[in-house]
């Protein structure tokens, strides 16, 4: 499980950046192959990876806007016992990519999304350049999500549209 997270926050934390607008400009808009709906202020650059014998199909949409990475990945386990170990480790597995300390886990409710304990969203004790750090966690059926925001700053406001804009879609 360790493997799928570590991959999942390499992808998001590292992915190429399209042309996206300076400001803030939120706009609803669905991934290709994420059956999911959310609100972002840019156009990201979207990827996909099939299934394989090496790990589970995967998806990704990031881009920036006003000093801000917005991204959201997503994965397909093969099993149920899979998913909560994988939304335990995925907020864990970026805390320790970024060297910075995991906050309290805050209850996170996606409409649609399957209801789960292990659902959450938290916040990252800022490194020494003060920047702030966000991410989310939650599934649907066998596939698991993960939503982060990276910015210059922490913004309370800026993460909770990210947030208050996500919707699974059936």
């Amino acid at each position: 499980m360790r493997g799928l997270a570590t991959l999942l926050i390499a992808i998001a934390v590292s992915a190429p950046l399209g042309g996206c607008s300076p400001a803030l400009d939120w706009r609803e808009m669905s991934p290709a192959g994420s059956g999911l709906q959310l609100r972002i202020p840019c156009k990201p650059a979207q990827q996909a990876r099939a299934a394989s014998a090496t790990g589970p199909a995967m998806g990704m949409a990031v881009c920036e806007a006003a000093g801000y990475r917005f991204s959201l990945a997503w994965a397909d386990l093969d099993g149920p016992e899979r998913l909560s170990p994988a939304l335990e480790e995925m907020p864990r597995a970026l805390a320790a990519k970024l060297g910075q300390s995991l906050g309290p886990m805050a209850p996170l409710a996606v409409p649609g999304a399957t209801p789960m304990p292990q659902s959450g969203s938290y916040r990252f004790s800022p490194g020494s350049g003060g920047s702030g750090t966000r991410i989310a966690v939650f599934a649907k059926g066998l596939r698991v999500y993960q939503l982060i925001l990276q910015g210059v700053q922490d913004d309370t406001e800026v993460w909770r549209t990210f947030v208050e804009g996500l919707r699974v879609t059936p």
